[in-house]
């Protein structure tokens, strides 16, 4: 594409695009809402998954007696019991783990077959709108740009709402569930992995921005690449009459090599936000780990607190390195339907009247 369609595309706000590619989506809300209520099914079920081992550790091995909310809901003779109460946190462990992985196959389910008829109607829509623009848009492009924006700029109506923003929900709503739990635990010990929020957040925003700029770059020179060497391949018998087969090695050469330039500049600025994203939540899980030890040996915290307490920790790092990757991720996402959506915004060539 040339300069100016370039910077115009980039210049759409993610609100516009939304907005643009909203009716696509709008028969498929109600499967996208069951979707996401499937999706945030696993919040509390990640928040109990390490109770059991918790309940083990304190009220099994240990001599602490089982929390008052679960006195209420297990009989007498069960939580009175040593071995009665062992069972019961053996079976409560498989019951967890049964329903984790019922409701990641119900997600698979869904996503692909929400996700696979929203890219099939955005085809539709894209290659509709293709036959009925201009022969000169065609001339002007060249047929594998629209090509690769029908393939594969398209997916990214799937790829935005199911690949990046459901799990971006279900991160933050972890977050949020995981923070009130450990706060209301042991709060200093909370703190800890409440201050590594906004130190992530100034690192994800600063590298998203970068990486939005070279995804936009990549997308450009991967079509680049392609349309070139479908071009001297469909025109290989005058190439070779004219003796132009040197000449337009060295021509796919050199994009062949952007395209390489491009995706590794990709990759350091990828490498280099995960680098210093792993860092920061290793110091301060190290941190957070000293002044659980220390509660426990100053009797603030039991063993198992200190258990349930590290796991919730080490949830905490899944979540923020979820909404770290899925915003990167989402660059190129927003990318992609940038590409697709200037497609439609591309003036057909007869206008059909409304009646």
């Amino acid at each position: 594409m040339s300069d100016n369609s370039t910077t115009h595309d980039r210049n759409r706000t993610s609100l516009y695009l939304l907005r643009r590619v909203w009716p696509l989506m709008a028969p498929y809300r109600r499967h996208l809402a069951c979707l996401t209520l499937v999706v945030l099914l696993s919040i509390p079920l990640n928040l109990l998954t390490p109770l059991p081992l918790t309940l083990a550790v304190d009220s099994v091995i240990g001599e602490k007696p089982v929390p008052a909310f679960l006195q209420s809901v297990i009989p007498v003779g069960v939580h009175t019991s040593t071995a009665a109460l062992l069972l019961l946190v053996c079976l409560a462990y498989v019951g967890i783990a049964l329903c984790i992985h019922l409701q990641n196959m119900a997600v698979l389910l869904l996503s692909s077959y929400t996700g696979e008829r929203l890219i099939y109607a955005f085809r539709h829509r894209l290659f509709e709108h293709l036959q009925r623009v201009c022969a000169s848009y065609h001339e002007a492009h060249g047929p594998t740009d629209s090509v690769y924006r029908i393939q594969h700029d398209a997916a990214s109506v799937k790829q935005i709402p199911i690949d990046a923003f459901m799990p971006l929900l279900k991160a933050c709503c972890l977050l949020a569930g995981l923070a009130a739990l450990m706060l209301a635990i042991d709060a200093p010990f909370a703190m800890v992995g409440l201050t590594m929020l906004p130190l992530l957040f100034w690192l994800t925003h600063r590298c998203g921005r970068r990486l939005r700029r070279q995804w936009s770059d990549v997308r450009t020179t991967e079509t680049a690449t392609v349309a070139c060497a479908q071009e001297v391949l469909g025109a290989s018998r005058l190439v070779k009459t004219f003796g132009r087969e040197e000449h337009e090695q060295r021509r796919f050469l050199l994009h062949a090599m952007n395209w390489v330039r491009q995706h590794n500049t990709l990759a350091s600025i990828g490498s280099g936000f995960d680098f210093m994203f792993g860092m920061s939540v290793t110091i301060g899980t190290a941190i957070a780990l000293y002044i659980g030890i220390a509660h426990v040996k100053e009797g603030r915290l039991s063993l198992g607190d200190l258990l349930l307490l590290m796991a919730y920790m080490a949830q905490l790092a899944g979540p923020l390195d979820t909404v770290a990757k899925k915003l990167t991720e989402l660059q190129s996402h927003l990318v992609g339907l940038r590409r697709a959506i200037a497609i439609l915004d591309t003036a057909p060539l007869v206008m059909v009247r409304p009646d």
